[in-house]
């Protein structure tokens, strides 16, 4: 097991020595094995060794081996950036391929040993030792396995080195945008046909379409497995809400045509140890990975089956609310303004969630006409409240559904300026309103949108990437509304659309 199956590598020396260690005792501990013993060399290695060496004297270690010396040279220029770049680094861009000589990985490591096997020189001798373990690691780089399994680091795009950022566009188009798909990508590359990589890594790209190209790539080109939704709070070591993770099984295999991708949702789970029995326990799923690749934007989901529905996006369209840096001044409570004069207009808050379907109306901003104080600020303060207004917000005298960015709920829209973080969705066409109004008003919304969306904020476009049946949510409607939607009503006299009657206002009365 030690000298044929297990390899292992880390971009940090400790965790090697760790690492090591740990199979040391196993070993030795293992039953009937013969306890403490010699054992083979283990195959595991530090992929983040520097090299600080001048190139000069790095190369002066292949003596007058000609084809160690090129073997070196190619050492030096691919880990010059291994601090940085750790287990990204392929040697068979290198040495493997278009070489004019014949060595693998394997041999530079003898030739290294033989080499310096008179030296005499303390400096040499400690370069050489860097040496053979770095042309370790990089055997360990380009060799194929069958199965590897890993936690990758995650780092959006925004927070890489610019070296780093290069090296992923040169490399790795399609997962650039995030670097833990980077390492997804990497990694099935070195498996043989048929391997299989079990991956820890973000499950936003499951549906974020920021990451649309990548997971077309991944469904096109590898049989998906099993998906593992394991949510925040997966690691015993990380707390709160700080990486939204699933476990990803993968199978290098081009053929999914008729793919079966099996999986569950363990996200609700509070702790790593209720979800880790769940993950054992619990109902598996199931979904066909082609129709996947057949769904709008190839957004992942285990509720679909077979069946392929049209998005929300063909029926509706979904904008965001202002926002002001200056809330204090350019927003008010209705109450607190005797009535609502020309120079202010009403303004659409969040829903409170015990007000029903009609909720949030309670403020009012100060637009004059959209030219007045509130846009000068945010000209001077380069606010996207004056782009938003320059653009012509669509929603606006429209009617639609005011969802909650956070909660993901729905309350009535009624046309009228709206705050963020609410979106308004409005259908391109009225008459498909209160079919719109149905679905969106129904659990089944917020459960379709959390299925492709995990994470704590969902964007306007997001709300759009849910599958819409509209011929069975008029049928709904029908049935639900045979005299059309309920009129706007409040009993809540800080709502703009209080009725109004005393009587009412006090359900104790």
């Amino acid at each position: 097991v030690l000298r044929e199956n297990l390899h292992g590598l880390e971009i940090d020396n400790r965790c090697v020595e760790l690492a090591a260690f740990a199979l040391a005792l196993a070993a030795w501990g293992y039953p009937e094995a013969g306890g403490f013993r010699p054992l083979p060399e283990l195959n595991v290695a530090c992929c983040g060794f520097p090299i600080s060496a001048k190139k000069e004297e790095w190369l002066a270690l292949a003596g007058d081996n000609n084809n160690l010396r090129m073997a070196l040279e190619e050492l030096y220029k691919q880990f010059k950036d291994a601090p940085v770049l750790g287990s990204l680094i392929n040697p068979e861009i290198g040495l493997a391929k278009g070489s004019l000589f014949e060595i693998k990985w394997a041999e530079v490591g003898p030739l290294l040993t033989k080499a310096l096997s008179d030296e005499k020189n303390d400096e040499k001798t400690e370069m050489g030792v860097v040496a053979q373990g770095i042309s370790k690691a990089a055997e360990i780089l380009s060799a194929k396995y069958h199965l590897i399994s890993t936690n990758v680091p995650y780092l959006t795009r925004s927070k890489q080195t610019k070296s780093l950022m290069d090296y992923c566009d040169r490399h790795y188009g399609f997962s650039k945008n995030e670097l833990g798909y980077v390492f997804a990508e990497r990694l099935l590359k070195s498996l043989s046909n048929s391997g299989v990589l079990a991956i820890v890594q973000p499950q936003n790209m499951l549906y974020m379409a920021r990451y649309k190209k990548f997971r077309e790539f991944m469904l096109f080109t590898y049989q998906w497995k099993i998906v593992a939704r394991l949510g925040p709070r997966a690691f015993e070591t990380i707390s709160g809400e700080v990486v939204n993770v699933g476990l990803f099984i993968i199978e290098r295999s081009e053929k999914v045509q008729g793919n079966i991708v099996h999986g569950l949702d363990v996200s609700e789970y509070e702790e790593p140890s209720k979800k880790a029995n769940a993950l054992q326990k619990n109902n598996i799923k199931s979904a066909n990975q082609k129709a996947i690749l057949e769904a709008p934007d190839f957004v992942f989901s285990f509720e679909g089956g077979d069946t392929i529905h049209s998005l929300l996006e063909k029926y509706a369209e979904c904008y965001q609310g202002l926002r002001t840096g200056d809330a204090n001044r350019f927003v008010k409570n209705i109450w607190e303004l005797e009535r609502i004069v020309q120079n202010w207009d009403f303004f659409q808050t969040s829903s409170d969630s015990s007000a029903g379907f009609f909720s949030g109306y309670t403020r009012a901003i100060l637009w004059e006409g959209g030219s007045g104080e509130l846009h000068e600020y945010a000209r001077n303060n380069r606010s996207r409240l004056h782009d938003m207004h320059e653009s012509g917000n669509r929603s606006w005298n429209r009617k639609g559904v005011a969802i909650g960015q956070i909660t993901i709920r729905p309350t009535g829209y009624l046309g009228n300026k709206y705050d963020n973080p609410i979106a308004v969705i409005t259908p391109y066409d009225q008459d498909n309103l209160e079919a719109i109004w149905c679905f969106l008003t129904d659990d089944s919304y917020a459960n379709a949108v959390k299925e492709i969306n995990r994470g704590l904020y969902v964007t306007n476009a997001a709300l759009l990437k849910v599958p819409f049946d509209l011929k069975h949510w008029q049928k709904v409607t029908a049935e639900k509304y045979p005299n059309g939607l309920p009129k706007p009503y409040s009993d809540d006299p800080t709502h703009w659309i209080f009725h109004g009657h005393p009587a009412q206002s006090d359900e104790s009365l």
